[in-house]
Protein backbone atom coordinates (compact mmCIF):
# COMPACT_ATOMS: atom_id res chain seq x y z
CA UNK A 1 0.00 0.00 0.00
CA UNK A 2 0.94 3.48 -0.62
CA UNK A 3 0.40 6.65 0.94
CA UNK A 4 0.28 9.82 -0.74
CA UNK A 5 1.59 12.94 1.10
CA UNK A 6 -0.10 16.44 -0.03
CA UNK A 7 0.16 19.49 1.97
CA UNK A 8 -1.71 22.41 1.13
CA UNK A 9 -1.76 25.99 1.56
CA UNK A 10 -4.63 28.22 -0.53
CA UNK A 11 -4.68 26.35 -3.40
CA UNK A 12 -7.96 24.32 -3.73
CA UNK A 13 -8.74 24.52 -7.34
CA UNK A 14 -4.89 23.29 -8.29
CA UNK A 15 -4.91 20.63 -5.12
CA UNK A 16 -8.36 19.53 -6.78
CA UNK A 17 -6.13 18.39 -9.62
CA UNK A 18 -3.43 16.98 -7.57
CA UNK A 19 -6.44 14.44 -5.80
CA UNK A 20 -7.47 13.63 -9.35
CA UNK A 21 -3.75 12.67 -10.25
CA UNK A 22 -3.48 10.33 -7.56
CA UNK A 23 -7.09 8.53 -7.98
CA UNK A 24 -6.43 8.00 -11.39
CA UNK A 25 -3.61 5.51 -10.96
CA UNK A 26 -3.68 1.89 -12.40
CA UNK A 27 -2.78 0.93 -9.26
CA UNK A 28 -5.14 1.66 -6.84
CA UNK A 29 -3.86 0.28 -3.52
CA UNK A 30 -3.15 3.85 -2.27
CA UNK A 31 -4.27 6.43 0.23
CA UNK A 32 -4.53 9.85 -0.60
CA UNK A 33 -3.46 12.15 2.91
CA UNK A 34 -4.13 15.73 2.57
CA UNK A 35 -2.34 18.09 5.51
CA UNK A 36 -4.26 21.49 5.64
CA UNK A 37 -1.97 24.70 6.95
CA UNK A 38 -5.08 26.20 8.25
CA UNK A 39 -6.32 27.72 4.77
CA UNK A 40 -9.57 28.83 5.39
CA UNK A 41 -11.11 28.88 2.31
CA UNK A 42 -12.88 26.58 0.37
CA UNK A 43 -10.12 23.69 0.85
CA UNK A 44 -11.56 21.86 2.75
CA UNK A 45 -15.22 21.65 1.32
CA UNK A 46 -13.01 20.40 -1.89
CA UNK A 47 -11.19 17.61 0.12
CA UNK A 48 -14.50 16.34 1.93
CA UNK A 49 -16.20 15.95 -1.07
CA UNK A 50 -13.42 13.98 -2.46
CA UNK A 51 -13.91 12.10 0.85
CA UNK A 52 -17.35 11.27 0.25
CA UNK A 53 -16.78 9.78 -2.96
CA UNK A 54 -13.80 7.84 -2.36
CA UNK A 55 -12.71 6.50 1.11
CA UNK A 56 -9.14 6.41 0.29
CA UNK A 57 -8.63 10.32 1.16
CA UNK A 58 -8.29 11.53 4.20
CA UNK A 59 -7.64 15.28 5.53
CA UNK A 60 -6.40 17.15 8.50
CA UNK A 61 -6.69 20.44 9.29
CA UNK A 62 -4.48 22.33 11.45
CA UNK A 63 -6.15 25.06 13.53
CA UNK A 64 -2.95 27.14 12.58
CA UNK A 65 -0.36 27.99 9.77
CA UNK A 66 2.49 25.78 11.65
CA UNK A 67 4.62 26.70 7.92
CA UNK A 68 6.13 24.47 5.43
CA UNK A 69 8.55 22.51 7.18
CA UNK A 70 6.07 21.85 10.24
CA UNK A 71 3.14 20.52 7.86
CA UNK A 72 5.41 18.50 6.05
CA UNK A 73 7.09 16.43 9.69
CA UNK A 74 4.33 16.51 11.02
CA UNK A 75 2.96 14.51 7.59
CA UNK A 76 5.88 12.50 7.36
CA UNK A 77 5.63 11.35 11.14
CA UNK A 78 2.72 9.67 10.20
CA UNK A 79 3.50 6.89 7.24
CA UNK A 80 3.09 3.77 8.35
CA UNK A 81 2.69 1.99 4.89
CA UNK A 82 4.98 -0.23 2.87
CA UNK A 83 5.42 2.82 0.22
CA UNK A 84 4.64 6.99 0.52
CA UNK A 85 5.42 10.06 -1.76
CA UNK A 86 5.10 13.14 -1.68
CA UNK A 87 3.28 15.15 -3.78
CA UNK A 88 2.87 19.22 -3.88
CA UNK A 89 -0.85 20.71 -4.46
CA UNK A 90 0.31 22.46 -8.13
CA UNK A 91 1.42 19.22 -9.20
CA UNK A 92 -0.19 16.33 -10.79
CA UNK A 93 0.48 12.33 -11.72
CA UNK A 94 0.01 10.99 -14.55
CA UNK A 95 -2.01 7.75 -14.49
CA UNK A 96 1.41 4.95 -14.73
CA UNK A 97 3.21 6.30 -11.75
CA UNK A 98 2.69 3.96 -9.30
CA UNK A 99 2.37 1.32 -11.69
CA UNK A 100 5.69 2.11 -13.07
CA UNK A 101 7.33 2.70 -10.11
CA UNK A 102 5.93 -0.31 -7.78
CA UNK A 103 7.35 -2.38 -10.94
CA UNK A 104 10.72 -1.53 -10.07
CA UNK A 105 10.77 -2.92 -6.57
CA UNK A 106 9.21 -5.94 -7.63
CA UNK A 107 12.54 -6.48 -9.45
CA UNK A 108 14.76 -4.43 -6.82
CA UNK A 109 13.01 -4.94 -3.25
CA UNK A 110 16.14 -3.67 -1.45
CA UNK A 111 16.33 0.12 -3.28
CA UNK A 112 15.80 3.37 -1.66
CA UNK A 113 13.65 4.86 -4.05
CA UNK A 114 12.16 4.16 -7.28
CA UNK A 115 12.56 7.32 -9.50
CA UNK A 116 10.59 8.25 -12.59
CA UNK A 117 11.11 11.10 -15.12
CA UNK A 118 9.21 14.48 -14.29
CA UNK A 119 8.07 16.57 -16.93
CA UNK A 120 9.02 20.62 -16.17
CA UNK A 121 6.61 22.85 -17.51
CA UNK A 122 7.46 26.50 -17.07
CA UNK A 123 4.89 29.45 -16.69
CA UNK A 124 3.93 29.54 -20.01
CA UNK A 125 2.99 26.11 -20.35
CA UNK A 126 6.11 24.93 -22.44
CA UNK A 127 8.14 22.29 -21.81
CA UNK A 128 12.36 23.17 -20.42
CA UNK A 129 13.28 19.72 -18.91
CA UNK A 130 13.17 16.73 -17.11
CA UNK A 131 16.24 16.01 -14.44
CA UNK A 132 16.38 12.25 -15.77
CA UNK A 133 16.28 12.46 -19.39
CA UNK A 134 19.93 13.51 -18.61
CA UNK A 135 20.98 10.59 -16.75
CA UNK A 136 23.42 7.72 -18.49
CA UNK A 137 21.09 4.68 -18.66
CA UNK A 138 17.71 3.89 -16.49
CA UNK A 139 17.46 0.56 -14.08
CA UNK A 140 19.60 -0.20 -11.09
CA UNK A 141 22.22 1.54 -9.73
CA UNK A 142 24.56 0.62 -6.73
CA UNK A 143 26.28 2.33 -3.57
CA UNK A 144 28.32 4.51 -4.54
CA UNK A 145 27.16 4.55 -8.39
CA UNK A 146 23.08 6.49 -7.99
CA UNK A 147 24.66 9.61 -5.93
CA UNK A 148 27.70 9.61 -8.20
CA UNK A 149 25.45 10.57 -11.05
CA UNK A 150 23.01 12.74 -9.62
CA UNK A 151 25.88 15.08 -8.45
CA UNK A 152 27.97 14.50 -11.65
CA UNK A 153 26.53 17.80 -13.32
CA UNK A 154 24.37 19.87 -12.42
CA UNK A 155 20.43 19.64 -13.10
CA UNK A 156 20.36 15.71 -12.59
CA UNK A 157 18.80 15.54 -9.29
CA UNK A 158 15.33 13.43 -9.46
CA UNK A 159 12.32 15.68 -8.56
CA UNK A 160 10.41 14.32 -5.72
CA UNK A 161 6.92 14.55 -7.33
CA UNK A 162 8.35 11.44 -9.65
CA UNK A 163 9.73 9.15 -6.90
CA UNK A 164 8.40 6.28 -4.69
CA UNK A 165 10.09 5.95 -1.89
CA UNK A 166 10.43 1.92 -0.08
CA UNK A 167 9.37 3.06 3.53
CA UNK A 168 11.17 -0.92 4.71
CA UNK A 169 14.50 0.55 3.42
CA UNK A 170 14.38 3.97 4.96
CA UNK A 171 14.01 3.29 8.61
CA UNK A 172 16.81 4.96 9.86
CA UNK A 173 17.36 7.85 6.83
CA UNK A 174 14.66 10.69 7.55
CA UNK A 175 14.41 13.82 5.84
CA UNK A 176 15.05 17.09 7.62
CA UNK A 177 12.65 19.28 8.16
CA UNK A 178 14.66 21.89 9.99
CA UNK A 179 14.22 25.49 8.83
CA UNK A 180 18.18 25.65 8.41
CA UNK A 181 17.88 23.27 5.80
CA UNK A 182 15.01 25.45 4.14
CA UNK A 183 13.34 23.94 1.34
CA UNK A 184 17.13 22.53 0.33
CA UNK A 185 15.69 19.58 2.23
CA UNK A 186 14.81 17.13 -1.03
CA UNK A 187 18.50 17.33 -2.57
CA UNK A 188 19.36 16.26 1.40
CA UNK A 189 17.15 13.53 1.78
CA UNK A 190 17.84 12.12 -1.59
CA UNK A 191 21.28 12.23 -1.61
CA UNK A 192 21.34 10.79 1.79
CA UNK A 193 19.71 7.59 0.79
CA UNK A 194 21.83 7.31 -2.67
CA UNK A 195 24.55 7.24 -0.32
CA UNK A 196 23.89 4.57 1.54
CA UNK A 197 21.26 2.26 -0.19
CA UNK A 198 20.79 1.57 -3.90
CA UNK A 199 18.22 3.20 -6.13
CA UNK A 200 16.76 2.66 -9.31
CA UNK A 201 15.71 4.73 -12.13
CA UNK A 202 13.04 4.90 -15.21
CA UNK A 203 13.31 7.21 -17.43
CA UNK A 204 9.25 7.06 -18.60
CA UNK A 205 7.74 10.27 -17.99
CA UNK A 206 4.90 9.65 -15.03
CA UNK A 207 4.41 12.97 -13.29
CA UNK A 208 3.74 16.92 -14.74
CA UNK A 209 5.92 19.44 -12.20
CA UNK A 210 4.64 23.28 -12.54
CA UNK A 211 7.70 25.55 -12.78
CA UNK A 212 5.80 28.54 -12.69
CA UNK A 213 6.13 32.48 -11.18
CA UNK A 214 2.96 31.78 -8.43
CA UNK A 215 4.88 28.23 -7.04
CA UNK A 216 5.99 28.29 -3.32
CA UNK A 217 9.69 27.75 -4.17
CA UNK A 218 9.55 30.45 -7.12
CA UNK A 219 8.73 33.23 -4.64
CA UNK A 220 10.37 31.74 -2.12
CA UNK A 221 13.61 32.09 -3.44
CA UNK A 222 12.71 35.67 -5.26
CA UNK A 223 12.25 36.89 -1.30
CA UNK A 224 15.05 34.99 -0.22
CA UNK A 225 17.81 36.02 -2.47
CA UNK A 226 16.62 39.87 -2.59
CA UNK A 227 18.45 40.68 1.43
CA UNK A 228 21.55 39.96 2.53
CA UNK A 229 20.42 37.60 5.53
CA UNK A 230 18.42 35.73 2.86
CA UNK A 231 21.29 34.92 0.72
CA UNK A 232 23.12 34.13 3.67
CA UNK A 233 20.50 31.64 4.78
CA UNK A 234 20.55 29.56 0.84
CA UNK A 235 24.53 29.69 1.18
CA UNK A 236 24.49 28.35 4.91
CA UNK A 237 21.55 25.50 3.54
CA UNK A 238 23.64 24.26 1.11
CA UNK A 239 26.86 24.56 3.27
CA UNK A 240 25.10 22.21 5.78
CA UNK A 241 24.39 19.98 3.23
CA UNK A 242 27.74 19.39 1.95
CA UNK A 243 28.86 19.25 5.44
CA UNK A 244 26.73 16.37 6.51
CA UNK A 245 27.71 15.19 3.58
CA UNK A 246 31.36 15.50 4.03
CA UNK A 247 30.69 13.39 8.13
CA UNK A 248 29.05 10.31 6.70
CA UNK A 249 31.24 7.90 6.44
CA UNK A 250 29.42 5.93 3.83
CA UNK A 251 30.44 8.20 1.72
CA UNK A 252 33.86 7.72 -0.91
CA UNK A 253 35.72 11.27 -0.63
CA UNK A 254 35.58 11.18 -4.72
CA UNK A 255 31.79 11.84 -4.05
CA UNK A 256 32.16 13.97 -0.99
CA UNK A 257 34.32 16.67 -3.01
CA UNK A 258 32.23 15.83 -6.50
CA UNK A 259 28.86 17.40 -4.78
CA UNK A 260 31.20 20.39 -2.95
CA UNK A 261 32.02 21.03 -7.01
CA UNK A 262 28.75 21.09 -8.13
CA UNK A 263 26.97 22.99 -5.60
CA UNK A 264 29.37 25.81 -5.45
CA UNK A 265 28.84 25.84 -9.00
CA UNK A 266 24.62 26.30 -8.41
CA UNK A 267 25.50 28.76 -5.97
CA UNK A 268 27.80 31.24 -8.23
CA UNK A 269 24.66 30.55 -10.82
CA UNK A 270 22.42 31.45 -8.30
CA UNK A 271 24.24 34.49 -7.52
CA UNK A 272 25.10 35.70 -11.30
CA UNK A 273 21.64 35.44 -11.93
CA UNK A 274 20.27 37.66 -8.70
CA UNK A 275 22.87 40.29 -9.60
CA UNK A 276 21.95 40.22 -13.40
CA UNK A 277 18.22 40.34 -12.16
CA UNK A 278 18.79 43.31 -9.76
CA UNK A 279 20.73 45.16 -12.44
CA UNK A 280 18.08 45.17 -14.83
CA UNK A 281 15.99 46.69 -11.67
CA UNK A 282 18.67 49.19 -11.18
CA UNK A 283 18.54 47.70 -7.53
CA UNK A 284 22.74 48.13 -7.53
CA UNK A 285 22.80 48.42 -3.93
CA UNK A 286 21.17 45.20 -3.85
CA UNK A 287 23.44 43.46 -6.73
CA UNK A 288 26.64 44.47 -4.78
CA UNK A 289 25.43 43.18 -1.49
CA UNK A 290 24.74 39.91 -2.56
CA UNK A 291 28.65 39.92 -4.14
CA UNK A 292 29.43 40.91 -0.87
CA UNK A 293 27.79 37.99 0.92
CA UNK A 294 28.85 35.50 -1.20
CA UNK A 295 32.30 36.81 -1.11
CA UNK A 296 32.82 35.69 2.72
CA UNK A 297 32.51 32.21 1.91
CA UNK A 298 33.52 31.59 -1.63
CA UNK A 299 36.34 32.93 -3.90
CA UNK A 300 34.65 36.00 -7.36
CA UNK A 301 34.92 34.24 -10.47
CA UNK A 302 35.00 36.01 -13.49
CA UNK A 303 31.02 36.55 -13.98
CA UNK A 304 30.49 37.74 -10.70
CA UNK A 305 33.78 40.43 -10.95
CA UNK A 306 32.26 41.34 -14.18
CA UNK A 307 28.56 41.98 -12.70
CA UNK A 308 30.42 43.61 -9.77
CA UNK A 309 32.19 46.34 -12.33
CA UNK A 310 28.66 46.73 -14.05
CA UNK A 311 26.87 47.40 -11.04
CA UNK A 312 29.24 49.48 -9.18
CA UNK A 313 29.62 51.93 -12.76
CA UNK A 314 25.90 51.61 -12.89
CA UNK A 315 25.49 53.43 -9.59
CA UNK A 316 27.55 56.20 -9.95
CA UNK A 317 26.79 56.94 -13.44
CA UNK A 318 23.17 56.07 -13.58
CA UNK A 319 23.49 57.58 -17.00
CA UNK A 320 25.32 54.85 -18.68
CA UNK A 321 22.40 52.09 -18.06
CA UNK A 322 20.19 54.66 -20.28
CA UNK A 323 23.22 54.08 -22.86
CA UNK A 324 22.54 50.21 -22.34
CA UNK A 325 18.64 50.39 -23.32
CA UNK A 326 19.53 52.38 -25.86
CA UNK A 327 21.94 49.54 -27.24
CA UNK A 328 19.13 47.08 -27.44
CA UNK A 329 21.01 44.90 -29.89
CA UNK A 330 24.23 44.89 -27.62
CA UNK A 331 21.79 44.46 -24.15
CA UNK A 332 20.22 41.60 -25.56
CA UNK A 333 23.76 39.44 -26.47
CA UNK A 334 24.79 40.73 -23.02
CA UNK A 335 21.55 38.86 -21.51
CA UNK A 336 22.37 36.01 -23.67
CA UNK A 337 26.01 35.76 -22.47
CA UNK A 338 25.27 36.18 -18.52
CA UNK A 339 22.05 34.10 -17.95
CA UNK A 340 23.08 30.52 -17.89
CA UNK A 341 21.84 28.64 -20.35
CA UNK A 342 19.86 25.48 -19.08
CA UNK A 343 19.21 22.16 -20.95
CA UNK A 344 15.95 21.65 -22.33
CA UNK A 345 13.76 18.79 -23.69
CA UNK A 346 11.35 19.70 -26.28
CA UNK A 347 8.07 17.79 -25.70
CA UNK A 348 5.15 18.37 -27.83
CA UNK A 349 2.93 20.84 -25.29
CA UNK A 350 0.31 20.66 -27.85
CA UNK A 351 -0.74 16.80 -27.27
CA UNK A 352 -0.48 17.43 -23.63
CA UNK A 353 -3.01 20.04 -23.81
CA UNK A 354 -5.52 18.38 -26.27
CA UNK A 355 -5.77 15.47 -24.24
CA UNK A 356 -5.84 17.15 -20.56
CA UNK A 357 -6.93 14.11 -18.37
CA UNK A 358 -7.80 16.02 -15.14
CA UNK A 359 -10.85 18.17 -15.62
CA UNK A 360 -8.96 21.94 -16.37
CA UNK A 361 -7.21 22.92 -19.89
CA UNK A 362 -3.50 25.02 -19.47
CA UNK A 363 -5.38 28.01 -20.15
CA UNK A 364 -7.71 27.70 -17.36
CA UNK A 365 -5.33 27.56 -14.59
CA UNK A 366 -3.70 30.34 -15.94
CA UNK A 367 -0.69 28.49 -18.76
CA UNK A 368 -0.87 28.23 -22.13
CA UNK A 369 0.35 25.76 -24.32
CA UNK A 370 3.25 25.64 -26.64
CA UNK A 371 2.73 27.45 -29.89
CA UNK A 372 5.44 25.30 -31.73
CA UNK A 373 3.95 23.05 -34.63
CA UNK A 374 3.95 19.34 -34.62
CA UNK A 375 6.13 19.51 -37.36
CA UNK A 376 8.27 22.01 -35.97
CA UNK A 377 8.64 19.67 -32.39
CA UNK A 378 9.40 16.65 -34.98
CA UNK A 379 12.13 18.73 -36.57
CA UNK A 380 13.74 20.14 -32.83
CA UNK A 381 12.91 16.75 -31.14
CA UNK A 382 16.16 14.96 -30.77
CA UNK A 383 15.20 11.35 -30.01
CA UNK A 384 15.00 8.37 -32.05
CA UNK A 385 10.85 7.39 -30.57
CA UNK A 386 8.21 9.29 -32.75
CA UNK A 387 5.50 7.39 -34.31
CA UNK A 388 4.65 8.08 -38.18
CA UNK A 389 2.43 10.95 -36.64
CA UNK A 390 5.73 12.94 -35.82
CA UNK A 391 4.16 12.44 -31.85
CA UNK A 392 6.34 10.46 -29.08
CA UNK A 393 4.61 7.25 -27.72
CA UNK A 394 2.54 7.77 -24.75
CA UNK A 395 2.62 6.02 -21.67
CA UNK A 396 -0.30 3.38 -23.06
CA UNK A 397 -2.38 4.43 -19.76
CA UNK A 398 -2.96 7.85 -20.71
CA UNK A 399 -3.53 9.84 -24.36
CA UNK A 400 -1.07 12.67 -22.98
CA UNK A 401 1.87 12.32 -25.50
CA UNK A 402 5.21 13.17 -24.00
CA UNK A 403 8.79 12.22 -25.22
CA UNK A 404 10.19 9.38 -23.89
CA UNK A 405 13.41 7.32 -24.75
CA UNK A 406 12.41 4.02 -25.38
CA UNK A 407 12.62 1.45 -22.53
CA UNK A 408 15.38 -1.82 -22.38
CA UNK A 409 14.88 -3.86 -19.32
CA UNK A 410 15.92 -1.25 -16.75
CA UNK A 411 15.23 -3.85 -13.81
CA UNK A 412 18.21 -6.01 -14.89
CA UNK A 413 21.06 -5.10 -11.93
CA UNK A 414 24.04 -3.92 -13.99
CA UNK A 415 27.33 -4.72 -13.27
CA UNK A 416 29.60 -1.94 -13.90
Amino acid sequence: MITTIITTYKRPKLLKRAIESVLKQTHGDFRVCVYDNASGDETEAIVQDFMKRDARVKYHRHPENIGMMANYAYAFFRIDTPYFSFLSDDDFLLPCFYETALKAFEQCPDAGFSACGVVQINGNGVFVGDPLTRWQREGYYEVPDGILEMIDTEGKLPVPTGILFNRGELKNIVPDWSLEIQLLWDPDYIMKIAAQLPIVITKKSCAVYMVHSNAFCSVFYDQLLESAKGLETYISSINILLKRLSNNENVLQSVKMLAQQTFIKRIKRTLGDCMWRNIGRRNYAVALNAAKVFKQHYALGVRTRLLIFWATLCSYVPSFHLVLECLHGSLKILIRLFQTKRHSDVVNATAVDSYWQYGESLKAIGLTSSKDSAERDKARLKRSDLNEEGMAEPCPTTKICLAQPKLVEPWTKLNQ
